[in-house]
């Protein structure tokens, strides 16, 4: 992603998403096989840790979570807040943003409550981008060196037209995606798929995360 010396490997996406063994309550269970790993420069992989863990208290926090999504907020996410450093200052720049609100099943339409937090987006679509620059380079074996678009559709902006907006897009890619083969080897954990869009001229990456939580890339 850089022009540095690449002296080191990067997970794709960040190893923090996915669970240890030590919080599994099925220890024969390896939600870390196959990792994806891609080359990179210390400078690079040493400054991202941050934001990293920006996109696991996330991730595990949002409603579209799954499982094992929740079992990371309950064990890896809680313990990290119980320690004095840079990642407890993280929930309390979360935490203070949270208010309390009800939320309507589209299904069921039961009626629950929840907190709603403000998170910081642009810093999400940042590594949510390197996400997407990583699995080029791991797919074609080159780096990308034009522009990358990415949204994290698991944290909508609560303006009408944009999310009317949004669901358009979600139904037109979401179709197209339908009949591509995911890939990765943790599928309750992370899978992706490309998709060659010809009638906009660009490449397109979808990206699920513990099954509910999707963001889209797109390559200009």
């Amino acid at each position: 992603m850089c022009d540095n010396l690449a002296t080191t490997k990067e997970h794709v996406p960040p190893k923090c998403l996915f669970p240890e063994k030590k919080d599994l309550k099925d220890i024969s269970l390896d939600l870390r096989k196959g990792l994806i790993k891609v080359p990179s420069c210390v400078d690079h992989n040493c400054k991202k840790s941050g934001d990293d863990e920006y996109l696991l208290n996330v991730l595990s926090m949002t409603i579209q979570t799954g499982k094992y999504g929740l079992l990371n907020f309950e064990s890896k996410v809680m313990r990290s807040w119980s320690r004095k450093d840079r990642i407890s200052k993280l929930k309390e720049k979360l935490i203070s943003t949270a208010r309390a609100v009800k939320i309507k099943d589209s299904e069921s339409e039961d009626i629950f409550e929840a907190l709603e937090l403000t998170v910081d987006r642009d810093r999400l679509k940042e590594v949510l981008r390197c996400c997407a620059l990583g699995l080029y380079y791991y797919e074609f074996g080159k780096r990308y060196k034009g522009s990358v678009h990415s949204t994290p559709l698991f944290s909508p902006i609560p303006d009408k037209n944009w999310i009317e907006q949004q669901g358009q897009m979600e139904d037109y890619y979401f179709n197209k995606f339908k009949n591509i083969k995911r890939k990765g080897d943790n599928p309750e954990i992370f899978q992706y798929a490309f998709y060659q869009d010809t009638f906009n001229n660009m490449l397109v990456v979808l990206m699920w995360f513990y099954e509910g939580c999707k963001a889209i890339s797109f390559f200009r």
